[in-house]
């Protein structure tokens, strides 16, 4: 009965883990405890599979068969479930803050940093971008302002930045970013979200030709239509 007592021990152990880990904040965890905690993870999984192949090996051959056995494969699958599950968890979320992290940092972190500013929650920066309507020709241009404004502002919080995206971005635009909650954790989702959608270069250029194509004809070689056929293509 040892080597079932252990494997019992050790599913309850990792269980109890996942337990703990899913009832515990998103704002308690940083890169650095994610890393500890994967780690103990992991080593809570290697003893369920060790425990598991002991109990396994000391059976008889009637005793495989047993509903005891049958009992035991199936927790054994619940705590590589959970142990996939957590892992995963896990991983995203450590890629999650390092994506914040590094959205956070200065472009020139080696120069001279200025001296604090008094933080103002939501108000808008004196610098700031155009509306963005979902235009793609517009995105690149909207795209490098909105990164050099605020995504790049270490002292805003991911969830301000989220409100500046709210605030700047209207229809189709406006509904892709809606879709993700107003917190910090939402605006790695939503800035994502524009980008995978506008960040489409087919029809960025499909988007171009159209527009050359649509141009009027000079049909006099005046310098006023030729001033105004080159204003409009513009």
């Amino acid at each position: 009965m040892t080597h079932a007592n252990d494997f019992s021990r050790a599913c309850d152990a990792l269980l109890e883990f996942e337990e703990l880990y899913n009832n515990t904040p998103s704002a308690n965890h940083s890169v650095f405890s994610l890393e500890i905690q994967k780690e103990e993870l992991k080593a809570l999984w290697v003893k369920v599979k060790e425990s598991f192949d002991g109990y396994s090996r000391n059976l008889s051959a009637d005793e495989a068969g047993s509903i005891a056995m049958r009992s035991a494969k199936t927790r054994y699958q619940d705590c590589y479930a959970a142990y996939l599950t957590c892992a995963a968890l896990m991983g995203e979320k450590m890629h999650n803050l390092t994506f914040v992290q590094q959205s956070s940092s200065t472009v020139n972190p080696s120069a001279r940093e200025p001296e604090p500013i008094p933080r103002s929650s939501v108000n808008l920066p004196p610098c700031d971008t155009e509306i963005f309507y979902g235009d793609y020709m517009a995105w690149p241009s909207f795209r490098d302002l909105f990164t050099a404004i605020n995504v790049n502002n270490s002292r805003l919080t991911p969830v301000e930045k989220l409100y500046h995206l709210n605030h700047k971005t209207r229809g189709e635009a406006k509904d892709i970013v809606k879709k993700s909650p107003l917190t910090n954790d939402g605006f790695i989702t939503a800035w994502q979200n524009l980008s995978e959608r506008y960040e489409n270069k087919r029809v960025m250029v499909n988007s171009q030709l159209k527009t050359l194509f649509n141009l009027p004809t000079v049909t006099v070689e005046r310098g006023a239509e030729i001033k105004k056929f080159t204003t409009s293509s513009k």
